[in-house]
């Protein structure tokens, strides 16, 4: 659907009936299904193992089930509906629109009450204090996928109700920001955390994690509740400050500080004959993981000072226009669909009781294809918006192919890695 979108805007073929139904569908199903059913399968099988909190396995195949039945009837469904003019007809589609949202939702719940109910297990045991660092985060994770759910749920309620063709637009672009700063953002910093010191061989991590998280939350609450517009500004801002110093801070982009093997008190040895590779434990089964894990986190940095200078460019009216959807696709595309090329390869096999990854070599290529895809979908629209030129349109347009071929490329190196003879 999203290259179907940007084909659509960047060639200047007509719109149609479903314009505005396939972004909106694209928006849930990206958020929900991609974005979602990613982070939902690793937090379940990883952070049960990190904290040794264990979750209810048979839970696992009703999340699933629900969601994706859910997802399934809502794209159905809204693509549909703009192409049906007998009133019976279209008033059954909304329907199924709300009931599918309504099955994701309990879903959602599902989900956030299998962490909740082993959390509460937990309470008081030396297991739960191994997710003290990063449970701000995952507080925040949980309530961002309950709010996002219930208010998706509210607007299709409303569109039933009116009979409308399209949810209510300023609505659900904040639904979709508040999954982007309370689920997206979070939960890929509380990953971060637990896992690139082994894995990227990082410094460790020896700093108040969670005094950033909290001043990160305080940053989102300015932010959505749109308390004064003065308020709203801050939070922005401060939501921005606080991610560039999160980078900093973990060294993923600088690797200024000594790795965690300098702290050890004896030499950090390794009783095989084969070196891993220069500066990583590994050697190079995963594939180039780490620089799709550095692009993401590289995109995500451009993002928020892009997003600084865009709000401070409104508020203080300087000649500089940079359009919210470019900061947006940096988000979901560059740093979150990076993310998940790069660990999903370092994360999934062994998952799966694989050692390796079935072509490590493919990786580079979805890091290359996936990263030309960001540069061709974003800066066409940063300072411009969707005024394209014949160039720039056909940048814009191709970029969504770009993306499907690097999708492609993950998706059978990630079907292959389940069967792969390790």
């Amino acid at each position: 659907m999203g290259a179907h979108i940007v084909s659509i805007d960047g060639f200047f073929f007509p719109q149609g009936k479903s314009y505005f139904a396939i972004i909106q569908t694209h928006g849930y199903i990206q958020f929900m299904g991609w974005i979602g059913l990613f982070i939902m399968g690793v937090s379940l099988y990883f952070f049960p193992r990190i904290s040794h909190i264990p979750i209810e396995a048979k839970k696992t195949n009703w999340i699933l089930g629900l969601i994706s039945v859910g997802l399934t009837g809502r794209y159905l469904a809204h693509n549909t509906t703009p192409y049906i003019s007998a009133p019976t007809v279209f008033s059954v589609l909304n329907w199924i629109i709300f009931l599918s949202t309504v099955t994701v939702w309990i879903g959602v719940l599902f989900y956030v009450g299998s962490f909740g109910k082993a959390v509460l297990k937990a309470r008081g045991t030396s297991a739960l204090e191994k997710l003290n660092p990063i449970k701000g985060f995952m507080f925040m994770t949980l309530l961002g996928w309950v709010v996002y759910n219930t208010v998706q749920v509210g607007l299709t309620w409303e569109m039933l109700r009116s009979n409308s063709l399209i949810l209510d637009v300023l609505w659900n672009e904040w639904s979709l920001q508040a999954f982007t700063l309370l689920v997206v953002i979070p939960i890929c910093f509380a990953v971060s955390v637990r896992t690139f010191p082994l894995y990227l061989r990082l410094a460790p991590i020896r700093w108040q994690v969670e005094y950033l998280a909290m001043l990160y939350a305080i940053a989102i609450a300015m932010e959505l509740l749109y308390l004064k517009g003065w308020w709203t500004i801050a939070g922005m801002i401060l939501r921005s400050v606080l991610v560039i110093w999160f980078i900093w801070k973990i060294d993923i982009l600088t690797r200024f500080k000594a790795p965690w093997t300098h702290y050890q008190k004896e030499p950090f040895k390794l009783d095989r004959q084969k070196q891993p590779r220069d500066g990583y434990p590994d050697y190079g089964e995963w594939g180039r993981f780490e620089l799709l894990v550095y692009s993401a986190y590289f995109w995500l940095a451009v993002a928020m000072i892009l997003d600084i200078f865009r709000i401070v460019s409104i508020y203080t009216r300087l000649p500089i226009l940079i359009y919210p959807d470019a900061v947006r696709h940096l988000i979901l595309l560059g740093f979150a669909t990076m993310l998940i090329f790069g660990m999903a390869p370092r994360m999934i096999p062994g998952f799966m009781k694989k050692k390796m990854v079935a072509k490590p070599h493919w990786v580079i290529w979805t890091f290359w294809i996936g990263n030309i895809s960001v540069i061709m979908r974003v800066i066409p629209i940063a300072f411009t918006g969707k005024s394209f030129t014949v160039f720039s349109g056909a940048l814009y347009g191709l970029s969504g192919i770009f993306v499907l071929i690097a999708l492609v490329l993950f998706s059978i190196n990630m079907w292959k890695s389940t069967v792969v003879d390790s």
